[in-house]
């Protein structure tokens, strides 16, 4: 093995791999860093909304189960759900602080995704099947939500010094 470098200077901790260095030099030089952390918050983003859904539903069956009244389920279910998403995506997928002007802008968010998932919904029932309709419903609603929360309840210059830390990129 021909080099001219000293061979403690190729590995300099006992977990590191050829070229990792490197690859984490250039995750953080540039665009490339930000495509990785983009996607990992993407990731973030999807896992929360998993959970989300999952303790949304909890609720709205419990409260069904509990006051017999399924309006009051589902309302007061939607809510407490609504207040958990803004939690999760605050402090887990953007890991920004959470605030008035956060939690305001989440709602109204929340509240026009809602509609937009109401009129894709409409309009691909014209052309499409139930599900179709449905699958684009919704994935109108994630993508948006996440555009915009991205962009305004949680932007960058707001969230805290991990977000756009080595940290925040090497996490998976």
């Amino acid at each position: 093995m021909l080099s001219d470098e000293p061979q403690e200077q190729r590995f300099q901790s006992p977990g590191t791999l050829p070229g990792q260095r490197r690859h984490k030099a250039r995750m953080r030089a540039g665009w490339p860093g930000l495509a990785w952390q983009t996607l990992h918050q993407i990731k973030r983003f999807s896992l929360a909304g998993v959970i989300n859904t999952i303790i949304g539903t909890s609720l709205i069956f419990l409260l069904q189960a509990a006051t017999g009244n399924p309006y009051f389920a589902n309302t007061l279910g939607y809510l407490l759900a609504g207040i958990a998403a803004y939690f999760l995506h605050a402090k887990f997928t953007f890991r920004a602080q959470a605030n008035q002007r956060s939690a305001s802008l989440f709602a109204l968010i929340a509240i026009s995704g809602y509609l937009l998932n109401l009129i894709v919904l409409q309009q691909s029932l014209r052309v499409a099947g139930a599900f179709t309709a449905q699958t684009a419903a919704i994935l109108s609603y994630a993508v948006y939500s996440y555009c915009m929360q991205s962009r305004f309840a949680f932007p960058a210059h707001l969230r805290g010094k991990t977000s756009g830390s080595r940290g925040s990129m090497d996490e998976g």
